[in-house]
């Protein structure tokens, strides 16, 4: 019974974790978009059902044409430290 209690736990913990980790990667991602960028994301979050995560990482890899996602998010992330 024990083992099963820690076994449960750490799945709970497992998740928790994942969770947070994926908050934080959308949180990032709506801190260095811009408002139209944001309400592009919904609209496609909306229209094909994808993740809200998702549906603004393709609208951001769009605006950041072929420097790439990562650029993109580096140059913003410098200009709001700036």
């Amino acid at each position: 019974m024990r083992a099963s209690f820690a076994c449960l736990f750490a799945l709970l913990f497992a998740r928790r974790l994942a969770y947070a980790g994926a908050m934080n990667e959308l949180s990032k991602l709506l801190a260095l978009s811009f408002n139209a960028e944001r309400a592009a994301g919904r609209r496609l979050a909306a229209a094909t059902g994808v993740s809200p995560e998702q549906a603004l990482r393709q609208v951001l890899g769009n605006s950041a044409g072929g420097a790439g996602l990562d650029a993109l998010l580096a140059a913003r992330a410098a200009a709001q430290a700036a």
